[in-house]
């Protein structure tokens, strides 16, 4: 089911589970527009607001599209709308803090659709295997952000629940002998707002937040994997504010999956909720007759000892002196159609070519449950098959490689005058082109010439990346293979969309898909001409 057929299913059900949850108001009233200075309301949430009927320059297919039948961009994006239906199953079944998080049913029905699908193709060497958390994870299980309006007598007018709002995720806590505090968790607050700006070091340092809900004005960056937003719950916190609201510059009303929090209530919202909020605030400020609080509530529940799920797909070679692994994450948040829906589908199509060739290597496909949990990666991979490491040849991450170029129509509000304008959506998405200069191969060997250069080689053979960047380092998702002495790669796109809602699958290009499956392809067949020793020394 699509985001937009099911908005206000959701909404309901939000509602309903946060009144029961947390003993909020049952009546989240949208009230009259009176109650709020005249503002218009901000409404459910939404995915992405994106211009469609825009001209669109094409996505650049590669040059050898059409000779793998097995690549098959459409079959590919089918795909990946099967898997981002499990993430709306869950959100319409009231998960509040709903994708494909690893070990739940969401999770677990992704693992299964896989599975099912390589089995009909009949692959061999397929293998599925339980594999532990590294580590107790505290996730929020209900939460609720609700503006409220007082008289001047302290007496409620109206209150108005915010609907793109989306918990922070949670850290875990530490009791008074040092260990990870399990169980249920909750954190909560009713207080006065004020802004922090974009909540940078002095935007912090000269306001007072004792007390007081801040609420920081975040830019859509084009990359927000690297902002500076990280660090803002406990800078705020640290100063004594007693909840954090990351208000959003983005299109529609996307929820957002952004940031981490730890002992105070933390939330992001969207960009019509929290442009809503601020011009709420503007105007509150200069009324004699009103006051604004709001209510932010978020309950979490931290775990240990559970279990995970993970595919294997070995291919075996002609010989086993060096072998090639990639991998793919499962797991998403929210909806995840690039992030990694797009990695899983390309993961899949190369297992239905390489299952049917003859190998000079053995090749491992993995279907891992990713790094949004504890699940470290590699790590379960690597302890199932520890002999891997030492022999590894090549080691691929394929994770959010396939979006549509995407840019911002506008980067502000049209006469920079928010509160008679917020609602009149100037902030949109335009499609631009399937490939992004935003992208960045990260390569463990980068400093070795005659590894970059089978990179480079792929890279423009293949007309992936304009200009090509590629950056000595490793990375999280493939840490126990690289401190092996494995050689590792990823490429990925943090594009605006990144964690959010409007992450859906008609913002994956096909075309893109194929020639991604292609270039992997490239990297594989010339990485197999060799061996690790020629070139390492």
């Amino acid at each position: 089911m699509k985001a937009g057929k099911s908005s206000k299913i959701y909404a309901g059900l939000c509602a309903a589970l946060l009144a029961s949850a947390l003993n909020a108001s049952p009546a989240f009233a949208q009230g009259a527009t009176d109650s709020w200075f005249g503002l218009p309301l901000p409404g459910p949430a939404t995915d992405a607001q994106i211009v469609r009927d825009a001209r669109e320059l094409p996505p650049i297919p590669s040059p050898f599209a059409g000779t793998v039948p097995e690549f098959d961009g459409a079959e590919a994006h089918r795909r990946i709308v099967d898997i981002v239906n499990f993430s709306y199953e869950a959100r319409d079944a009231g998960d509040p803090f709903w994708g494909r998080m690893t070990g739940s049913p969401s999770y677990n029905k992704t693992i299964d659709y896989i599975e099912a699908t390589l089995k009909s193709w009949r692959v061999p060497g397929l293998s599925r295997h339980v594999v532990p958390f590294y580590g107790p994870e505290r996730l929020p299980t209900a939460f609720q952000a609700n503006v409220v309006m007082l008289d001047k007598s302290g007496n409620e007018v109206e209150r108005l629940a915010l609907q793109s709002a989306f918990p922070l995720r949670y850290v875990m806590t530490a009791g008074a002998d040092g260990k990870p505090v399990l169980g249920a968790q909750r954190v909560a607050a009713k207080a006065p707002l004020v802004s922090i700006g974009r909540g940078n070091l002095v935007d912090i340092a000269t306001r007072d937040l004792r007390g007081k809900i801040a609420v920081a004005s975040i830019p859509a960056e084009p990359t927000p994997f690297y902002s500076e937003y990280r660090q803002i719950a406990d800078r705020a916190a640290a100063a004594g504010a007693v909840g954090l609201v990351l208000a959003w510059s983005t299109p529609g009303n996307m929820q957002i999956a952004l940031a981490n929090c730890k002992d105070i209530p933390c939330v992001n919202l969207g960009g019509k909720d929290g442009a809503f909020l601020r011009a709420l605030m503007a105007r509150a400020e200069a009324s004699p007759a009103r006051e604004l609080v709001m209510e932010l509530g978020v309950d979490t529940e931290a775990r240990d000892n559970k279990t995970t799920t993970i595919l294997v797909t070995k291919v075996p070679g002609q010989s086993a002196a060096n072998n090639i692994v990639v991998f793919a994450h499962a797991d998403a948040y929210l909806s995840g159609a690039n992030d990694n829906a797009s990695g899983v589908a390309i993961l899949m199509s190369l297992i239905k070519y390489y299952s049917k060739q003859k190998n000079k290597y053995d090749i491992y496909f993995v279907v891992s449950p990713g790094h949004h949990s504890n699940t470290q990666g590699s790590k379960p991979f690597v302890d199932l098959n520890p002999q891997v490491p030492a022999g590894n040849l090549l080691t691929i991450n394929i994770e959010h490689v396939a979006q549509r170029g995407i840019a911002r129509s506008q980067f502000g509000f049209l006469d920079n005058k928010l509160p008679g304008n917020y609602d009149e959506d100037p902030q949109t998405y335009v499609f631009m082109n399937a490939d992004s200069t935003l992208r960045e191969v990260q390569l463990s060997h980068a400093n070795n010439e005659k590894v970059a250069k089978i990179f480079r080689d792929a890279i423009t053979s293949n007309r992936l990346i304009s200009p090509a960047r590629i950056v000595q380092s490793t990375f999280q998702e493939v840490g126990p293979i690289a401190q092996g002495g494995g050689i590792t790669m990823q490429h990925v796109e943090t594009s605006l969309l990144y964690h959010t809602s409007g992450d859906t699958p008609d913002t994956v290009s096909p075309v893109t898909l194929e020639g991604n499956a292609l270039f992997y392809k490239t990297l594989i067949d010339n990485f197999s001409k060799t061996s690790k020793e020629e070139l390492l020394n």
